[in-house]
């Protein structure tokens, strides 16, 4: 797990299932969306952002168990300060994603929904 300095401190960041789902319910998106935001985080708005960022420290704080000491409210507060810091955090995310075969993709990079 890797850590990266944020708020005044070294904390650890983790980007899984239980991460993606809390960005996915607090954000509106459908795991087709973070895909597309992994690809490209310039597509995100301000609040997509906070939570991605706000996840990330949340989960690593659980895994390492450590309190979360924090809200999403905060992390706006620190991205005012740290806001250059915000790559690192995309680029942590982009990393835990899993590989999809290309078959399971359309041309666009999208998932291939499946028909039942």
């Amino acid at each position: 797990m890797k850590t990266i300095e944020f708020g005044g401190v070294p904390r650890p960041v983790k980007y899984g299932i239980n991460a993606l789902a809390e960005f996915s319910q607090g954000t509106g998106t459908s795991l087709d969306w973070i895909f597309r935001i992994a690809q490209n985080p310039l597509s995100m708005n301000f609040n997509e952002i906070r939570w991605l960022v706000y996840v990330g420290l949340k989960q690593g704080a659980i895994e390492s168990g450590q309190k979360v000491d924090f809200d999403i409210d905060q992390v706006g507060n620190w991205l005012d300060k740290e806001f250059g810091k915000f790559p690192k955090f995309s680029r942590e995310m982009n990393e835990s994603m899993p590989d999809m075969e290309d078959d399971e993709k359309n041309p666009d990079g999208s998932l291939k929904q499946e028909s039942h």
